[in-house]
């Protein structure tokens, strides 16, 4: 997949509407599922959720329902009043592990065009789902943002579907092993 874009942390827009574009075109999976690389990806919890919660208009992940915009200059998040001149930013799914199910990835892409573009997917797409009226759920027990379960923690990674923020693939990898074991 390729896009005409840079590939950089403000370009995350760019990237999201690119696998989505892609999902429209090109594929015809029942779910799909965004994974950034600093997650441990639990796929037997991920399969077993779909199994028993899979449904439709699904859009899915750790919600942040209620978030004020950055207006810190310094802060990599920022975005001025003449930018965003709202108090709150809409509910949004954190980027990083977002799920959602195939019937809402065409609306979501056919809508994000006629939407004001903003560099952080998660609060861009939360937008569009606030136009589409799609109701977002929050998975953040099993898809936890800014979490990270001791590294031998078993248990903890077993239950979850991803968990977030390793230092090294050595981790994440190390993780795997664990739950494959």
């Amino acid at each position: 997949m390729q896009g005409d874009f840079i590939d950089s942390y403000l370009n995350n827009t760019h990237k999201f509407r690119q696998g989505l574009k892609y999902m429209t075109e090109c594929d015809n999976s029942q779910y799909v599922f965004f994974l950034d690389g600093d997650y441990a990806l639990n796929v037997h919890a991920l399969v077993e959720f779909l199994r028993v919660n899979g449904t439709s208009h699904m859009f899915t992940g750790k919600l942040w329902p209620a978030s004020y915009p950055p207006r810190r200059k310094a802060d990599p998040h920022y975005m001025s009043f003449e930018f965003y001149p709202f108090r709150r930013l809409p509910p949004f799914i954190a980027a990083g592990a977002t799920i959602l199910s195939r019937d809402i990835v065409l609306p979501l892409h056919v809508v994000a065009r006629y939407t004001k573009y903003v560099p952080f997917d998660d609060v861009f797409y939360g937008m569009v789902a606030a136009k589409l009226l799609i109701d977002l759920k929050d998975l953040s027990d099993l898809i936890p943002s800014w979490f990270i379960p001791k590294l031998r923690d078993i248990a903890s990674h077993r239950r979850m579907i991803g968990s977030h923020r390793f230092g090294n693939l050595t981790e994440v990898k190390l993780i795997h092993q664990m739950l494959h074991s």
